[in-house]
């Protein structure tokens, strides 16, 4: 995937590990995109006792890299509550709304990532958590982007 084609992702959270939660999701399209999976392999000459070589077994699907977004005020709130681990609590009876964030013990939420390229294609990507976040101006200074990077492995 090339690193600077516009992508569509679909995110949702996971009610636990690997198991996503169908009725939340928030649909962003990123600036850029580095996540890819990989698979490891396992050597199986520890299971069989053998002195011949086997082939190695396939072992997790992990998948890394981020994505990069245009601040948007909806996916913002979703970006922090999967990065601090809780719903932000929200004071206020009228404007200006103080929202705020709290880091869970627990550390952050897992997400579903659900990719459509621009080729057509889907890619699922389960138990993804965010490892970074940063902000930055893109090359105009006229909007500011969110670089956001993920660990996942899939199960």
């Amino acid at each position: 995937m090339a690193g600077n084609a516009s992508v569509e992702y679909l995110l949702g959270f996971e009610t636990s590990f690997g198991v996503p939660d169908t009725s939340v999701a928030f649909k962003t399209v990123t600036k850029g995109d580095t996540l890819s999976p990989s698979r490891t392999l396992t050597s199986r000459k520890l299971f069989d006792g053998t002195a011949y070589e086997s082939r190695p077994s396939q072992g997790n699907r992990e998948s890394s890299g981020g994505i990069t977004v245009p601040i948007q005020p909806v996916a913002f709130g979703h970006f922090a509550k999967a990065f601090s681990g809780v719903a932000p609590t929200t004071t206020g009876a009228s404007n200006p709304y103080t929202h705020t964030f709290v880091p869970s013990a627990d550390g952050g939420l897992p997400l579903t990532l659900e990719t459509k390229e621009a080729t057509g294609k889907y890619k699922l990507t389960k138990g993804a958590y965010i490892s970074e976040i940063s902000y930055a101006p893109d090359s105009e200074g006229s909007n500011l982007n969110m670089s956001i990077n993920f660990i996942a492995q899939d199960i």
